[in-house]
């Protein structure tokens, strides 16, 4: 399964149904840039509570994370922190750290159901 695929069900399908997570994100829009760097670049687009996931690259991303495949599939499942993954270099970010720690938030949320 592709980073893309991933993101997609983790977000437009298992996000999708929590509803605190709605209400916790009211207001809260931003652009997720996931940079793969041995694959495919996609898009997390946050708006009005609801996420989209989009392949390719978006003009003016709010943070852009980047990492390998093997990188995003461990935090994606839940078996990499990535706070530990940035700590150690194998994730990095240009942008807010508080937004990535917003996004982190929600991922931990999500994979956790």
């Amino acid at each position: 399964m592709s980073v893309y695929e991933m993101l997609k069900s983790i977000f437009e399908e298992k996000a999708a149904k929590i509803e605190e997570l709605k209400d916790e994100l009211a207001g809260f829009e931003k652009v997720f840039q996931i940079s793969v760097t041995d694959g495919e670049p996609c898009y997390i687009e946050l708006k009005e509570g609801q996420f989209n996931v989009v392949k390719g690259q978006h003009e003016n991303p709010s943070l852009v994370l980047t990492a390998d495949s093997a990188v995003w599939e461990q935090i994606l499942k839940g078996e990499l922190d990535s706070v530990a993954a940035y700590m150690s270099g194998q994730l990095r970010i240009e942008g807010s750290l508080e937004d990535a720690m917003k996004l982190k938030t929600i991922l931990d949320k999500v994979v956790s159901e």
